[in-house]
């Protein structure tokens, strides 16, 4: 019945349909007519007949919705057969059908956020698009509007990779119930810290994985040469401004978040910002790899004779003469 209703659509508005596909066809030769109709049938019908099981009366609108989402990345070759992003199809098969009661509520928002937000994360080296979209699938039964599920998929979103949204990340993660939030950090809500918003002000530190004893790490590399697919033409350097860490040769500089669900570079431009960069001073390290914070001690003599160095209040930045990798301690 619900197949039905989804061919009653797009049949009931064919002309508009068909004047649609034209022009995006005339503005895009490769968009295939065959193409589009696998992922009307593949990825957009599980989602139409999954609204119109629970809304019947706002198919129309969600059907739209479908169609000119699917036709743009059906022309970009990002949905259907031999796709480049599998994740996308599979948001539609999987993710979306399990939000209609939501998607029926605002489909302009909750379509087009969906598929941003996989897109963003598949493009994302350091990010996990499919855990996104399991994270999501888990928190259907919880989450009642669509404003809970952007939230919820802005805090999903950093929880997979994207160390880049984490500001934007706590601010949603402050808004939601501990029922929604305790899932996204692997935790039940029981176990979910009180002051997990004021634990979370030091980017290392993991719910669900946090030593007990403060002591300081090797937490992970980032960069890479050029010619192997990294960033950088010859071993970079690293500084600070402001609150933000930057590495840089002399081709380009790049922005560098890093934390404890992600290590991602942005790139920034050829220059770097205005100003003096700031002093790092709360880290120690000298020439034979010794790393100090405070009272704590570790000995990292891979990072011995250093070319560069910044830090941040919880994180050092360490570049080494014939390496084209960033590497990053932090205190856990």
């Amino acid at each position: 019945m619900s197949a039905q209703a989804f061919a009653d659509a797009l049949t009931g508005q064919r002309e508009t349909f068909n004047q649609r596909f034209l022009r995006a066809q005339q503005q895009n030769r490769r968009l295939d007519g065959e193409r589009f109709a696998a992922v009307l049938r593949d990825q957009a019908a599980p989602v139409a007949e999954a609204v119109a099981k629970v809304a019947a009366d706002r198919l129309d609108p969600v059907v739209s919705v479908l169609f000119d989402v699917c036709l743009h990345l059906t022309g970009l070759e990002l949905m259907g057969p031999g796709s480049h992003l599998p994740q996308l199809d599979r948001a539609f098969r999987q993710l979306l059908p399990t939000q209609a009661a939501l998607i029926a509520e605002d489909p302009e928002r909750l379509i087009r956020s969906l598929s941003n937000a996989v897109y963003n994360l598949a493009m994302e080296p350091a990010a996990d698009a499919d855990r996104w979209i399991e994270l999501m699938q888990a928190l259907t039964p919880s989450i009642e509007t669509p404003e809970r599920w952007l939230e919820a998929g802005s805090v999903a979103a950093w929880r997979c990779g994207m160390a880049h949204y984490r500001e934007g990340a706590l601010t949603a993660a402050a808004q939601l119930p501990r029922e929604i939030l305790a899932p996204l950090f692997d935790l039940k809500p029981d176990d979910l810290p009180e002051d997990l918003l004021e634990r979370l002000a030091n980017p290392w530190y993991r719910p669900a994985a946090h030593p007990v004893e403060p002591s300081l790490h090797l937490v992970g590399r980032t960069g890479g040469f050029q010619g192997f697919g990294g960033p950088f033409v010859e071993p970079p350097e690293v500084a600070r401004f402001g609150d933000q860490l930057y590495a840089f040769d002399r081709q380009q500089a790049w922005t560098l978040f890093a934390d404890g669900f992600g290590l991602v570079m942005r790139r920034y431009g050829t220059e770097l910002p205005p100003g003096e960069p700031v002093e790092w001073s709360q880290f120690g390290l000298d020439r034979k790899g010794n790393v100090s914070r405070g009272e704590l001690r570790a000995h990292l003599p891979q990072l011995a004779d250093w070319s560069s160095l910044a830090a941040t209040e919880h994180t050092l930045a360490v570049t080494l003469p014939h390496s084209h990798h960033i590497f990053l301690v932090a205190r856990l």
